[in-house]
């Protein structure tokens, strides 16, 4: 995949041979967009873009680089952080789900806290 200059990722074009049989492409062909993780754009339209350019000019600064090859290895460093945040903040939000659920209902708080 190539980054490019808006944040926007360019994926390859799927082969005949990587689409499943079975309309398989067509039940998963929406789950990048559902949770954000392999979508091809690093900053979705709810989050700060402001946010992920300092912290992508922190890292060029950090690094001081010296050509392009470092620029697009801190570019894809700085997607990975971005989206890795993404997911911890999906899984805190699900977990606080889950205890909340846990609350409400005495019934599972008590299965749950034992553990047999």
């Amino acid at each position: 995949m190539q980054t490019l200059e808006n944040n926007s990722v360019i994926p390859f074009p799927a082969t005949d041979d990587q689409v499943a049989p079975q309309g398989g492409y067509e039940t998963v062909r929406f789950n990048a967009m559902k949770h954000g993780i392999l979508y091809r754009l690093v900053v979705l339209a709810h989050e700060d873009a402001r946010e992920f350019a300092d912290l992508l000019a922190a890292l060029i600064e950090e690094h001081r680089l010296t050509g392009i090859i470092e620029r697009h290895l801190i570019e894809e460093l700085v997607a990975i952080i971005w989206r890795k945040r993404r997911v911890l903040l999906a899984e805190g939000a699900k977990i606080n789900e889950g205890l909340k659920s846990a609350v409400n209902c005495p019934k599972m708080v008590i299965s749950s806290a034992a553990p047999f």
